[in-house]
């Protein structure tokens, strides 16, 4: 990787430190090897089956990653040898999770997701299912959280698009009520919206007494 070297002085001694520059602005090396269009998913599918690669799918908007997040996609990624993450774009999750929402752009959602080791590949779809990129992609198992459907399991869109494709569907229970992007967002409204509250009223009475 390139760098600036530039002398310093610690403790009276000279070193180098080595300074990375614009490197804050560079997308993940990885996010054009892992970020598959939309247009490519049947291509990559067959390209797995192929070279006879157990194919997992699963979908979530993955906002403000946390713990939950980890856990379930360590999961995914052992029930076979490729995980495809469906991720939901911008305009999908503000359709279903209301305005404000996502915290983070689908793109910094996508280059995250990069970065682990469990995720082979992410797609970013618009639609509110995943399941017009599950007969595109054809993946062989597709993990869900139990809940996440109304009804029964069996008239959910995914669920239909799996059985179509001939593909196995696994269920996991949802994470404690605790770790959610949603609790993990009242948390610090609660902590620091209190805090923000209690600095602007010193403020306007601050004024008041001027």
């Amino acid at each position: 990787m390139p760098a600036i070297e530039q002398e310093i002085r610690v403790n009276g001694k000279l070193m180098v430190a080595h300074f990375v520059p614009g490197y804050t602005e560079e997308r993940n090396l990885l996010y054009d090897q892992k970020v598959v269009p939309k247009e490519e998913l049947a291509g990559w599918g067959e390209a797995l089956k192929r070279r006879h690669r157990k194919k997992v799918f699963t979908t979530g908007a993955y906002d403000v990653i946390h713990l939950g997040h980890i856990r379930y996609l360590q999961l995914a990624a052992s029930l076979g040898d490729d995980l495809m993450v469906g991720l939901n774009s911008d305009s999908s999750v503000r359709t279903y999770k209301g305005e404000g929402r996502p915290v983070q752009e689908e793109t910094e959602r996508a280059e995250l997701l990069c970065g682990l080791t469990c995720v082979g590949f992410i797609t970013i779809f618009d639609e509110l299912t995943g399941a017009e990129t599950i007969r595109l992609f054809r993946p062989d198992v597709y993990l869900c959280v139990e809940g996440s459907w109304e009804g029964d399991l069996g008239s959910k869109e995914e669920v239909i698009a799996m059985e179509e494709v001939g593909g196995e569907v696994w269920c996991c229970p949802r994470q404690g009520p605790t770790i959610s992007t949603t609790a993990i967002i009242e948390r610090i409204e609660r902590k620091y919206g209190e805090r923000i509250m209690g600095d602007f009223k010193q403020l306007i009475q601050g004024d008041k007494h001027e």
